[in-house]
């Protein structure tokens, strides 16, 4: 007996119309940029792809806001569902078509467009169950949208069935575990173009994951200690895992190699009267965002400390005693700060979120003042 599968492909759909598949059904070009997943023929091919539909539905019908970057469900026909179509495929898809590595800012917006769609799911009691850089697709304009829950527990326990390098090791059902170590080799694919352990035997994989030998991350061009939390399961739910992510977004990124005493930014300052701080700034959230700054006092004739407000990236950095990278320099005169790097910083490096800090300076305001260079910046690696 053949084991030959027999696709029922929807009337008006070719060939030409096919744009991908998996082990369910295909993927095909519909009119209206919409796209329509059909079943192949066997019964649990079928039922897959109609729970698939019924996730989406239930998607649509809940309270509150539905997250852009999952897949928009646009209905059902005999033949199967409609849905969003993601002109450039899967991230998988657009690595293996030799498209170049994102930038930084962009793999963060893919990693928070990801994790934001699965604490939606997780919220409405949907677990994917097929998490990997296969199930993110593309628009044309590089959002990530989250598809594909042929694979996807509904308000129900189901057997994980993860590849090897996105399965946490020993587990049987799907869990928001599961889940949360899936992630993490995903978003490790996102930035290196590869999943973990690539060229190594399943055997080999499992063991090391079990071991816990995770991938070296030392070339991983972002959120290196957040993939290593993912797989190490220091997250509880996936809103902890868009909430890290968040932080690391807020941050600043080294995007190329740079050499000690380069000035990397010089940024104007708004110095603040310190009446006006009193009664107006220290009950705003601006409060956050602000420096002390040598002024002269016109009613006293004296000199005192205030707040200023510095902007571009100083007010980005996470100020820190500890191992800094970045210091800053104040320029009284011209109300300017520039920040030079204190030591060689590699690409990469994350400067974190925490825009409250304390600051390391012990002012004695004196004509040197300007000439002080203050210490910033701990390394979150």
């Amino acid at each position: 007996m053949s084991d030959r599968r027999i696709v029922k492909v929807p009337p008006g759909i070719s060939s030409e119309n096919l744009k991908g598949g998996g082990t369910s059904g295909l993927v095909a070009a519909w009119p209206g940029q919409t796209a329509i997943k059909f079943p192949h023929g066997e019964p649990d091919d079928i039922l897959r792809c109609v729970k698939e539909g019924d996730i989406y539905e239930r998607f649509e019908n809940v309270s509150g806001r539905r997250p852009s970057s999952l897949l928009e469900y646009r209905g059902r026909t005999e033949q199967g569902i409609l849905l969003e179509f993601a002109e450039r495929g899967s991230i998988r898809e657009y690595y293996r078509n030799a498209n170049p590595m994102p930038s930084v800012t962009i793999l963060l917006c893919w990693a928070r467009q990801a994790a934001e769609a699965l604490a939606f799911c997780h919220a409405h009691g949907v677990l994917h169950g097929d998490i990997n850089c296969s199930n993110f697709f593309l628009t044309k304009d590089l959002d990530l949208k989250v598809g594909d829950f042929t694979s996807s527990a509904m308000d129900e326990s189901t057997t994980s069935l993860y590849s090897i390098t996105h399965q946490l090791p020993d587990a049987d059902i799907t869990t928001q575990h599961t889940e949360i170590f899936a992630f993490g080799s995903s978003v490790y694919e996102m930035a290196t173009g590869t999943p973990p352990f690539v060229g190594l035997d399943d055997e080999d994989v499992e063991h090391r994951f079990r071991q816990k030998q995770f991938p070296d991350l030392s070339d991983v061009k972002m959120l290196k200690e957040f993939i290593s939390r993912c797989w190490s399961l220091r997250f509880d739910s996936m809103n902890d895992v868009l909430e890290a992510i968040n932080s690391e977004r807020r941050g600043v990124y080294a995007t190329a190699d740079i050499p000690a005493k380069t000035v990397i930014e010089t940024s104007p300052v708004i110095v603040l009267d310190p009446l006006e701080n009193q009664q107006h700034v220290e009950h705003t959230q601006l409060l956050h965002y602000t420096y002390n700054w040598p002024y002269h006092d016109e009613r006293s004739g004296k000199r005192a400390n205030t707040q200023a407000i510095i902007l571009g990236l100083g007010s980005m950095f996470n100020h820190s005693t500890l191992a800094q990278n970045v210091g800053w320099e104040r320029d009284v005169d011209k109300l300017l700060v520039r920040y030079t790097a204190l030591r060689d910083i590699s690409q990469g490096i994350s400067y974190g979120a925490r825009l409250t800090f304390q600051d390391a300076d012990v002012y004695a305001v004196t004509a040197n003042e300007a000439d002080a260079l203050d210490t910033l910046n701990r390394i979150e690696i």
